[in-house]
């Protein structure tokens, strides 16, 4: 079944898929890149799709920003609500919690038609303020409680060594492998504002 290819605007579209399809008047060729014309008509589309794309983001973004402006707004509401009545609304709720006939709690939750108060009771528990005056008191009074990680810095290891490694163990090599030189291209049409 041949997809169904509709233009919208300057470009080709797969109506049942979705998927782009290509330029509508494309200057490209419909075969590989071979000559000098070519890879400029191929350059100057990639900049201007670039171009779109970029335009985008910074659309987008801005949209982003000004809905976290938005939120902002209200989420100094909430907290300007909870700063100003939550004490004195826990208070009521538990005030209001049903009891049992020697005076415990029948249920530690109060509902209303907008929210849920639960009390709950939770265990104390150490946090640590000082990092780095908790590990000398771990070291010196409690050092099963203090966690060394380490981990190997590829760049500090001779290179002649792990080459040797890797031609000893090459049926189980596990430890190291060593990816080859490669030569990488990157195409440059438009770069984002700093």
């Amino acid at each position: 079944m041949n997809p169904k290819i509709e233009r919208i605007g300057d470009d080709l579209f797969d109506t049942e898929t979705g998927e782009y399809a290509g330029p509508a008047d494309s200057s490209l060729p419909t075969h590989r890149i071979q000559t000098e014309d070519e890879l400029l008509a191929y350059a100057s589309r990639l900049n201007r799709a670039e171009s779109d794309v970029l335009i985008e983001k910074q659309r987008l973004q801005s949209v982003i920003d000004n809905c976290q402006k938005m939120l902002a707004s209200k989420e100094r509401k909430v907290e300007w609500l909870k700063a100003a009545y939550q004490d004195s609304a826990n208070e009521v709720a538990m005030s209001l919690l049903p009891r049992k006939a020697d005076g415990s709690f029948r249920t530690k939750t109060y509902t209303c038609p907008w929210a849920q108060f639960a009390f709950r009771d939770t265990k104390a528990k150490v946090v640590i303020a000082n990092p780095i005056l908790a590990l000398e008191w771990a070291k010196a009074n409690a050092p099963e409680a203090v966690k060394v990680v380490e981990s190997v810095l590829v760049s500090k290891l001779p290179p002649t060594a792990i080459e040797r490694w890797v031609e000893l163990n090459m049926t189980d090599s596990l430890a190291f492998s060593i990816e080859p030189a490669r030569q990488s291209v990157t195409v440059t049409t438009v770069k984002e504002p700093s």
